[in-house]
């Protein structure tokens, strides 16, 4: 969460949304550390699997970037040193080639 945070902050004024939609119920000790992590962007339950299920997510944590057009532009399973500069990067290219078209 802390990586969503910064790239929330990164691209405010943007039109990026950040979710987190994380599996199972949001328990007390989640929405504590999303509050200490100073997120901001929408953290939801799915509770159902739908969200998972619509962009075939099957690991925890698994990163994607939807278009406005619910087209999957990008997708990172697990977490590595370096992903969120990996994910800015892919932000700043759909970005640029969203104003070029």
């Amino acid at each position: 969460m802390p990586h969503l945070a910064d790239l929330e902050k990164a691209f405010e004024g943007e039109p990026v949304t950040v979710i987190a939609p994380l599996r199972g119920r949001l328990m007390g000790a989640t929405a504590e550390f999303a509050k200490n992590c100073e997120v901001i962007h929408l953290v939801c339950e799915d509770v159902t699997g739908e969200i998972r299920d619509a962009f075939g997510a099957v690991s925890v944590p698994t990163t994607v970037i939807i278009d406005e057009a619910g087209r999957l532009m990008f997708e990172h399973i697990g977490y590595d040193d370096g992903l969120e500069e990996q994910i800015a990067e892919e932000i700043r290219t759909l970005l640029a080639w969203r104003g070029a078209a």
